[in-house]
């Protein structure tokens, strides 16, 4: 009898449980029906989708900035090479015109050296001139 005492108990165990387990299936699980089942994967995903959002602003950002820097460099560019043409331009001239001012200088020179020896050729010329001549007198 003992055995089937034991047998009993342990039958009357199993429905208990699962009278037990259909109960608080409908007390407590339908009672917090409120909670919607996978908030933390909604959650997770609404993050996903502000990241994913705050990176396409990100990109678009820095795609602007590098445009923007990008052209401001090509202009920057562009007038620095202006600027080097004026400046070449301007020492070009500035050669030139020492180079003809020069040249008109060494010509003057030249043509007063020359007058300065034609002078002194002559004077020179003049001088030996007079040595003869005064040899014959005395």
């Amino acid at each position: 009898m003992r055995h089937k005492t034991y047998r009993i108990c342990l039958l009357l165990a199993a429905a208990a449980a699962v009278i037990g387990g259909i109960l608080y299936y409908r007390v407590c699980v339908r009672e917090d029906s409120s909670r919607e089942k996978g908030v933390l994967v909604k959650q997770m995903q609404e993050k996903g989708e502000k990241l994913k959002e705050a990176g396409r602003q990100v990109g678009e950002d820095m795609k602007q900035a590098f445009v923007k820097t990008g052209s401001e460099m090509k202009d920057a560019a562009a007038a620095t090479g202006e600027n080097v043409k004026d400046a070449a331009m301007t020492a070009k001239k500035a050669v030139q015109e020492a180079a003809a001012d020069s040249k008109e200088e060494i010509r003057d020179a030249a043509s007063s050296t020359k007058r300065e020896w034609q002078q002194a050729v002559r004077h020179m010329g003049n001088e030996v001139k007079q040595g003869f001549s005064g040899d014959q007198e005395a």
